[in-house]
C-alpha cells in the first residue's frame, strides 16, 4: 500500500538472467533534422542494454511494432521496447528536447510491466550527448523487474 492505494502484485516474481531478456529493435521518431545521430543513438543504446543485461538478446532491425511472435515462440520472459523521439522547441532555433521511451512487457500475459519516458534539452548537449542522459536515467530508475533480471 503507497499512498493509501492498494497496488497490484507485481508480476515480475522470480531470479532471472539476462538471458530472459528481448530488446527490440530503437524505435526511430526522429525528425530529418537529427536523422543522422540515430545510428550513434542506436549503437549506445545497444552497448547500455548490454552492459545492464548481460546475455540479453537484441533483437536485429525490422519490425518495431510486432515484437511478440519471437519472445513468444523463444521462450524470453520480458521485452523491452525502447524509442527515442523529438521535440523542437518553436521559440528557439535548433533546440530539442530528446525522449527515450522504454515500456517493458511480461511476454506471457503482454502485461505492461514498467514504463518510463525521459527528456533533456539540447541548450548545452548535443542531441547524442542528451539521449545517453536519457538512457542511463531510464535504466538508473528501473523498478522491480530489473532486479529480478540479475
Amino acid at each position: 500500500m503507497v499512498a493509501g492505494i492498494k497496488l497490484p502484485r507485481s508480476v515480475a516474481t522470480g531470479y532471472e538472467s539476462g538471458q530472459s531478456v528481448y530488446i527490440t529493435p530503437l524505435k526511430n521518431s526522429l525528425p530529418e533534422a537529427l536523422a543522422k545521430e540515430f545510428w550513434y543513438m542506436r549503437e549506445v543504446a545497444w552497448d547500455e542494454y548490454r552492459e545492464r543485461l548481460p546475455g540479453c538478446t537484441i533483437a536485429k532491425e525490422g519490425d518495431v511494432d510486432d515484437w511478440r511472435e519471437i519472445p513468444i515462440s523463444s521462450g524470453y520472459r520480458w521485452v523491452v521496447v525502447p524509442e527515442v523521439s523529438v521535440t523542437q522547441l518553436k521559440q528557439e532555433r535548433n533546440i530539442y528536447y530528446i525522449i527515450v521511451s522504454q515500456t517493458v512487457y511480461e511476454v506471457a500475459t503482454g502485461a505492461i510491466v514498467e514504463t518510463a519516458s525521459f527528456s533533456t534539452a539540447t541548450y548545452n548537449v548535443t542531441p547524442l550527448e542528451a539521449f545517453i542522459r536519457d538512457l542511463k536515467d531510464i535504466n538508473n530508475n528501473q523498478g522491480a523487474w530489473i532486479l529480478k533480471v540479475k
